[in-house]
């Protein structure tokens, strides 16, 4: 506190001073963008060596000068930038060097129409020219998709296969070896030739698992041997090219929506690859030091404390943290996002890392991209993650997941099924949670399960109660690529096992029947659950939808269990309920049906 009379004289030279950098701090949110809806592409074929383009943005106002770093194209030496510029006819704009040496046609300022045009300054960076089109007269790379009248997705109804691309099928072997950052198998932490053609060519091998949408790893440019995961974004604006190209990827994307399978997204808004300070940057616009919080790791004392100021503003695992409080940089990564959509026509977005982006960020995010975004919350209690549901559409239920370990994996108790759902009322929407047994970044639930007393390698059925349970309750059901084939690897990377696809697998067979059904019965997809019966070792519950009706019983013991399932909704005396997991069938009597079920069996009753 300052006591005594105010400098009046300072305090008007501080007021004048912050009105002055008002403009500098707040006008340099360019809205550099890549929507399809009113958008300009500019190649610069390179006069300045580092050129900047200044220009008036979508609200009117131009860029804070020297205006936005071009960053490198496809076409060696021309960069290239795309502008949205909402209801504006063309885009005016000028260029410089960054260091006060200006190209602004003799004061007239150059005019770029809609569409794709590019632009040739002279030899002495005057007065340049415009042409129509890439450089040469190509069709510029990228082009934003035609609609393939797929349609919004209802993200309820549907069951996800998560795959990682680069571990999943290696269907063009050309793209191994790209950018110096060689395929080796051999290695569980490099690059492994999977791609975008891979997963074309197996799409009919997950549509006959059951599956209607798949989840894939991020695709952005990274920039080490080491990044075949794709989460250590070098250039957010480019495909990575081990995986293919933007057109493979809408050629994957549209080819997944002809076979009814939705496609979500991973992205990555938390942070870029490990650059800062010692091994460069992320490509432009991503280059400035102030776009980054720059403070250090994130250690396990910030955690154990939740620390959540610096479980938001530190580095995950040296990552360099952006900085979404610097308005330029929230602009950038809602604008990147509504262009990655535009550009592949994906129909959602997993977004990595959640709980290290602020709230209100994921938020905005949520808005700007106008889809279905589901958040990553590493944490296992539903207090914590549950109000990321109020930010984005929906989050991963980790909390779920570390119950299901315990009930299906270690043989539990049932009542902790129980009490998880107990903890239901917290989530916005519990039939948009993501649900699943194990990923990318855990153990493999059957390298961490306990298996059959006396003979600890038998876990196969505890993984199909588990799965029968998790694809047939609330939620998004999600499975990792691989579990269909019995993988069991333990923590990265070795739960990242390169694909194979055996159809004749029981493991396959089993999982493509729990789908079907779910497939079948609305009420097993998005409809309501009651709980109808729980005990240690055996549980019941039923789901409605419109006159749909499933029950699903469960018997997590090793040893035969049988039950009086009773107060069972909608079904009239001498109702036979037929199992569609075999061949038996129950009839009801009096609102009840006794049944028996085998070791670690699972049952699905429908009219």
């Amino acid at each position: 506190m300052i006591s005594g009379k105010p400098h009046f004289k300072k305090m008007i030279l501080i007021v004048f001073g912050v009105l002055l950098l008002f403009p500098l701090l707040f006008s340099g949110s360019y809205t550099t963008t890549h929507a399809a809806d009113n958008s300009v592409t500019v190649y610069y074929k390179k006069g300045f060596t580092t050129p900047y383009i200044h220009y008036r943005q979508a609200d009117g106002n131009w860029t804070a000068a020297p205006g936005t770093k071009m960053a490198d194209s496809e076409v060696s030496g021309y960069t290239k930038i795309t502008v949205n510029i909402g209801s504006a006819a063309q885009l005016e704009a000028v260029f410089n060097n960054g260091n006060g040496t200006w190209d602004n046609n003799n004061s007239k300022n150059y005019l770029f129409n809609p569409g794709t045009s590019t632009f040739t300054p002279n030899t002495s960076n005057t007065v340049g020219t415009i042409t129509t089109g890439a450089p040469g007269g190509t069709t510029p790379t990228n082009p934003t998709p035609a609609p393939d009248n797929f349609g919004p997705v209802d993200w309820s109804k549907r069951s996800i296969y998560f795959i990682m691309t680069d571990r999943f099928s290696d269907g063009d072997t050309s793209n191994n070896n790209y950018g110096g950052f060689a395929s080796n198998k051999s290695n569980p932490s490099q690059w492994h030739g999977g791609d975008f053609q891979g997963i074309i060519n197996n799409l009919d091998y997950i549509k006959n698992l059951g599956f209607t949408a798949i989840w894939i790893t991020p695709v952005t440019m990274q920039k080490s041997v080491n990044a075949y995961h794709g989460y250590h974004t070098y250039d957010f604006y480019s495909v990575d090219g081990h995986l293919g190209t933007m057109a493979k990827f809408q050629e994957l994307v549209k080819t997944a929506h002809s076979k009814n399978i939705a496609v979500m997204l991973d992205v990555v808004v938390n942070h870029t690859g490990d650059f800062r300070p010692t091994n460069g940057t992320a490509k432009a616009p991503f280059d400035n030091a102030d776009w980054y919080h720059n403070v250090g790791d994130i250690t396990q004392n910030d955690y154990n404390s939740n620390n959540q100021s610096r479980i938001e503003n530190g580095d995950v695992a040296s990552l360099d943290d952006l900085k979404q409080e610097n308005a330029a940089v929230a602009t950038e990564l809602k604008n990147w996002g509504k262009w990655i959509i535009a550009q592949s026509g994906v129909d959602g977005l997993r977004v990595d890392t959640a709980k290290h982006v602020p709230k209100w960020f994921l938020k905005d995010f949520d808005t700007a991209v106008n889809t279905f975004t589901i958040g990553e919350v590493f944490n296992g209690d539903p207090a914590y993650v549950a109000d990321y549901s109020n930010y984005s559409d929906a989050v991963l239920d980790f909390p779920m997941y570390y119950t299901i370990q315990n009930v299906f994996g270690h043989d539990g108790s049932m009542n902790q099924i129980k009490e998880r759902y107990s903890q239901d009322y917290r989530y916005k929407n519990t039939n948009l949670n993501g649900t699943f047994l194990d990923n990318h970044d855990v153990k493999r639930f059957l390298n961490d399960a306990s298996g059959k007393p006396g003979n600890a390698s038998d876990k196969w059925p505890q993984l199909k109660a588990a799965l029968g349970f998790m694809l047939t309750s609330r939620g998004i059901p999600i499975v990792y690529q691989g579990t269909e084939q019995g993988f069991s690897g333990g923590d990265d990377p070795a739960n990242r096992e390169d694909m194979t696809f055996n159809t004749n697998n029981e493991l396959y067979k089993y999982i493509a029947k729990v789908n079907a059904i779910r497939n079948s019965h609305p009420a097993l997809q998005n409809g309501t659950q009651k709980e109808k019966w729980v005990d240690t070792n055996f549980y019941g519950f039923q789901r409605s939808n419109s006159g749909d009706e499933a029950v699903v019983l469960i018997n997590n013991s090793w040893e035969s269990q049988t039950r009086t399932i009773p107060n069972l909704d909608n079904f009239s005396n001498g109702t036979v309920l037929r199992n569609q997991m075999g061949t038996d069938s129950v009839t009801v009597n009096g609102g009840s049906i006794t049944i028996t079920l085998a070791p670690k069996e699972v049952k699905i009753l429908t009219k």
